[in-house]
């Protein structure tokens, strides 16, 4: 490993904090460490947006000393007016980073290529290399000479700022910059946890750590799930493994579209892919899985600043009401400039800071209509006096809000937006996930969520939950039964049980049990018709259930007929959900209506429960709504790119949410009065120690993914070094010189070379795995590059280019000399995988052409085009 290099790098990126913590600590004071924790991802975006905005101009070491001088000519000022940072906050949260920057220097260490599998490291390595190569924004286009970037590439702005700043080489760049998004997402997962937890009175240290946990290092539920059937005995995995096209299968099972041993993972067998592939036809990645597999992608980067994006609004929700000035500045200057810069890092997070701004304003204790303008503002506050209309005016206020991030945002990335062409529309209904694959994915937070939402509904319900709760998993039974049909009961009869419970409830609740179950049958045969026979199965189940759970508890206490009742009620329209193929409105929609609610009644919520809300509102939007486009069929990439943002938002969350969970039923933690004045009676102490125990054991199953994951990927791997193109050199020794060669050239000459056709994941075989490798690992332009550039530049034009290259290998002079001095090309690339797809003529034949270069099989043809003009007009 280059140890000077990681360290100068780190020493770097701790300096930038440094110098940005004063900044910080004025923007965020509200916040219990003034921003301390956040000092680094707040560096990173400083650099971020002043370098775009400058680089308009200049780019380079102009962007990068004006944005040095944002941050220490900003700081200055902070320090002027008093807000010194806290800096014990600061050095906690660097050590944060600190820990997650080693791990993917150790994980990078061990495998520091750039390949072809596995997702698209080239690319991410072409925007770094022609970043740093360029002198203003935005970039040419390495793979489409002549056009600008098309794709978003402000986090590989960031990095490539960074490589300037320390001049390390970016062969040895792409992976410290790849630990550096990955120490700032976990550091900012770390920072919000901590001060949400700080807000209310919870151990803000194990909050913290508990979210960087989960959002860094912790996986869905699949493994553990897989792990889990790989331990059952043999005997209960014999009926799907008969039967493996059994419809009639239990929904966990035919989640993956497998059988019971296809399930099956034992740590001898794992691989950390599959986790990432649990809802079929979507991507459902996590942190952890990401940096493991190594991009320098997008919806990587961009995580830190959208943690930064939410501490903003935390900072809103806290600022008193009186101080208009400074909630004013978090809605129209601070959320509008990440906005700008997350639209250019990774335009997918773009409209999430709009979304996060709208909950903020509409969930915090200050009216929206404080932000109006005085003299509006008196005329408008009388009319919120009325509880009604005071809450329309709230959520109008925070639309307006969010729409005016939204529009401010679009003004910053105007350079980055007028460029674009994305061919991207907006779709409704797409396919939409099962109940088992949603709760492999979410399961974990889900979990948490309700244990954490549910006692607040009403603190002061004491329902006898020894009756509740064999009543639910009977009634859970029976509904899995309507929709598995495991035990082949005759729906008649099932519905003459029903009628005979309601001969059970109690007399003067009878005519009322009787009038609803009749009317349930109805519903049912009348949807049956439009919906099918599976949905009139359920309808008279649940019909019985309800009636029949009514009268178990007819005689019990309000408060155990209530709980009762809803659990069953619940459980029914679930399963309906399930059944018309809307399962996250069963298992996702409840915890967003249950977190909305209890936050607009103040059941003693934080912040926490904002980010819970906005992480389960893009889960439920994504079943109904998606982006149509070309980088993949119907919602393929839509869920991809959103399920990042929902893991970091709902990992952070969680962290804090578990920690309250805990520390209500635990209340010998010790964390302040309200807690204390809360111990519960020796009797209970078994139920207090579970919920600590059931805490752990949520950590460990989650950290199983984790310790395979790195176990597998370090053994055997020992590269010991962070240099990215190391492999080349071995793997193709007379490329690899050449394309160092080119690299050697000052300024951004055109090159031409052979295309890379198809998406390289190891299923072709290419006569090199470099995948438009001149272009990719130089930043140099050429005429046509890899195919994933026609997405953004359309399939025709892309096509028309790869004619053009064809041209200059096997096209007479005429043809090829109008295509050479159309794209004004200095180099012709000649290497194996130009051969493979077309006999190529020798060149040098032509009198503005010239061997610059030879290494082995590979030619490198330099073209005069001072004789090429020559030539041109002599014709």
């Amino acid at each position: 490993m280059e140890y000077g290099l990681v360290l100068l790098w780190f020493l770097t990126v701790a300096g930038l904090a440094a110098i940005a913590a004063p900044l910080a600590s004025l923007v965020f004071a509200p916040l219990s460490d003034r921003g301390g924790t956040l000092a680094l991802p707040f560096a990173l975006a400083v650099v971020g947006v002043v370098s775009y905005l400058v680089g308009q101009v200049a780019f380079g070491w102009p962007a990068l000393g004006a944005s040095l001088l944002v941050l220490g000519g900003g700081s200055a000022f902070a320090l002027t007016r008093d807000h010194e940072p806290d800096w014990s906050s600061v050095g906690l949260g660097l050590a944060a980073v600190a820990v997650g920057f080693g791990l993917v220097v150790a994980i990078r260490n061990a495998e520091p290529g750039i390949y072809a599998g596995g997702g698209e490291k080239f690319l991410d390595f072409g925007l770094l290399k022609t970043l740093v190569r360029a002198d203003s924004l935005p970039p040419e286009d390495f793979w489409f000479a002549g056009d600008r970037v098309q794709y978003y590439y402000g986090g590989h702005l960031i990095a490539a700022q960074l490589t300037r700043l320390t001049g390390i080489a970016p062969r040895y760049a792409y992976n410290l910059a790849l630990a550096t998004f990955y120490g700032a997402l976990v550091g900012a997962a770390f920072g919000l946890a901590r001060n949400l937890a700080a807000e209310r009175d919870l151990p803000r240290t194990i909050a913290g750590a508990l979210a960087l946990f989960f959002v860094g290092f912790a996986s869905n539920l699949a493994p553990v799930a897989r792990l889990v059937v790989w331990l059952l005995p043999e005997s209960l995995k014999t009926y799907v493994d008969r039967n493996p096209a059994a419809q009639d299968g239990p929904e966990a099972v035919r989640a993956f579209g497998h059988t019971w041993a296809d399930l099956a993972l034992g740590p001898d067998q794992f691989n950390y892919w599959p986790a990432s592939r649990v809802i079929p036809n979507t991507i459902n990645e996590f942190p952890l899985f990401a940096f493991i597999n190594g991009d320098l992608h997008a919806h990587m980067m961009s995580t830190p600043l959208l943690l930064l994006t939410a501490a903003v609004g935390f900072a809103y929700w806290l600022t008193p009401a009186a101080q208009v000035r400074r909630r004013r500045l978090y809605v129209f200057v601070c959320a509008p400039l990440l906005a700008g810069l997350l639209a250019v890092v990774n335009t997918w997070s773009y409209p999430s800071v709009a979304g996060l701004t709208t909950l903020a304003v509409l969930f915090a204790g200050a009216h929206p209509v404080s932000l109006l303008p005085a003299s509006v503002r008196e005329r408008v506050e009388p009319a919120t006096d009325s509880p009604v209309v005071s809450e329309i005016l709230r959520m109008l206020g925070a639309g307006v809000a969010g729409i005016a991030v939204g529009l401010l945002g679009a003004l910053v990335a105007f350079p980055f937006f007028t460029g674009a062409t994305s061919g991207q529309s907006l779709a409704l209904l797409p396919d939409r996930s099962g109940a088992a694959g949603l709760l492999l994915v979410h399961g974990a937070f889900l979990a948490v969520s309700v244990a954490f939402l549910a006692p607040r509904v009403d603190p002061d319900l004491e329902p006898d939950l020894g009756m509740v709760a064999p009543l639910v998993v009977l009634a859970t039974v029976a509904v899995a039964n309507a929709l598995g049909g495991w035990i082949p009961v005759p729906v008649p009869l099932v519905g003459a049980v029903g009628v005979l419970a309601v001969t059970q409830v109690e007399p003067d609740e009878r005519g009322p049990a009787a009038l609803l179950f009749v009317l349930a049958l109805g519903v049912t045969v009348a949807a049956t018709g439009a919906l099918g026979s599976p949905f009139g199965t359920l309808g008279v189940y649940g019909a019985t259930i309800v009636v029949a759970v009514g009268a178990a508890v007819s005689g019990f206490d309000s408060d155990t007929q209530v709980v009762a009742l809803a659990a069953a009620v619940f459980l029914v329209l679930a399963a309906a959900a399930i059944v018309v193929d809307l399962a996250v409105l069963a298992v996702v929609a409840p915890v967003l209506a249950l977190g909305w609610v209890t936050l607009r009644l103040g059941r003693d919520l934080g912040y926490e429960t904002v980010l819970l809300v906005a992480a389960v509102g893009l889960v439920t939007m994504v079943e109904f709504v998606f982006v149509s486009e070309r980088a993949g069929s119907g919602r393929y990439n839509t869920v991809f790119k959103f399920y990042m943002q929902v893991w970091v938002l709902w990992g952070t969350a969680a962290g804090v949410m578990l920690v309250d969970v805990v520390a209500r039923q635990w209340p010998d933690w010790g964390i302040g009065e309200r807690l204390a004045a809360r111990r519960a009676p020796s009797g209970r102490r078994v139920g207090q120690v579970a919920s600590v125990g059931i805490a752990v054991l949520l950590v460990v199953s989650l950290s199983v993914y984790g310790g395979l994951a790195l176990g597998g990927h370090f053994e055997g791997r020992g590269a010991d070094t962070l240099d990215s193109t190391a492999w080349t050199e071995g793997t193709y020794p007379n490329q690899s010189a050449a394309i160092e060669w080119l690299d050697d050239r000052e300024g951004r000459p055109v090159v031409v070379e052979q295309p890379t056709r198809e998406h390289v994941y190891g299923v072709n075989s290419p006569a090199t795995q470099l995948v438009s490798g001149v272009s990719s690992m130089t930043g140099l332009p050429t005429v046509a590059g890899w195919t994933h550039a026609s997405n953004y530049h359309t399939e025709a034009g892309w096509r028309a280019r790869v004619a053009d290259v064809r041209t200059v290998y096997t096209g007479n002079s005429t043809a090829r000399a109008d295509v050479l001095a159309r794209y004004d090309v200095q180099y012709v690339y000649v290497g194996p995988h130009e051969r493979q797809h077309q006999p190529v003529d020798d060149l040098a034949d032509e009198p503005y052409i010239s061997v610059a270069e030879r290494f082995g099989d590979v030619v490198i043809y330099e073209v005069d085009q001072s004789a090429l003009a020559t030539a041109n007009s002599s014709r």
